[in-house]
């Protein structure tokens, strides 16, 4: 007689979830959790990682190196750009996009956020909060952090890239379906710089 396996828990070592049907899963009985808080500090250590190497063009420098045609130091190579005093744009203010907030604070950052409210004074900590009109100019640095789903498709469109400053850095740090891949590969053609994250501005996670 053969045995017979019941699932009873779906557990998923990340924060999202949308990669499960939940509403099937409830369906069944099973429990579905997940792993809220665990990867707020390494997301926001990875946003400014790649924000540090777009503004600095690190990539390009380290494939210099690696095909093996640096030639030397010159005053005028690899010229990128400071982010300290920057203004940082952070869309979704939740656990990781404030504690990306608290990490540029340290590069003298100004901090800008759109989130679908505006947060508590304490948890603001002097972050400027705009709608959606308001926001993207003053992006000369945008990290994505809100979280996928229908709401949030394509969020980072052709109509909004045109809104922000010349020469600006975005890092995807969410689900890559916040990005309309094809608006955003015209806007790095446009002179916009861009940089992939570990969790792809071209692909889910």
């Amino acid at each position: 007689m053969g045995l017979h396996h019941t699932v009873r828990v779906i557990a998923t070592f990340s924060v999202g979830y949308d990669h499960i049907a939940v509403e099937a899963a409830a369906a069944r009985g099973i429990i579905v959790c997940n792993t809220p808080g665990v990867l707020s500090v390494a997301t926001a250590e990875t946003v400014m990682l790649l924000i540090l190497a777009a503004a600095r063009r690190a990539g390009e420098g380290e494939r210099l190196v690696r095909s093996g045609n640096w030639q030397g130091w010159a005053p005028t190579q690899l010229v990128g750009t400071e982010v300290s005093g920057k203004r940082l744009g952070i869309f979704g203010m939740g656990h990781i996009g404030r504690e990306v907030a608290r990490t540029a604070r340290a590069f003298d950052m100004q901090i800008h956020y759109r989130d679908q409210a505006r947060l508590p004074a304490d948890l603001e900590r002097g972050a400027i909060f705009h709608t959606d009109k308001t926001f993207l100019p003053q992006c000369q640095v945008l990290t994505l952090n809100a979280p996928g789903g229908p709401s949030t498709r394509h969020w980072l469109n052709a109509e909004r890239i045109a809104l922000l400053p010349e020469s600006a850095i975005v890092v995807n740090a969410a689900r890559g379906t916040l990005v309309d891949n094809d608006a955003l590969i015209s806007g790095c053609r446009m002179g916009m710089s861009a940089t992939r994250g570990s969790m792809s501005m071209t692909g889910s996670r």
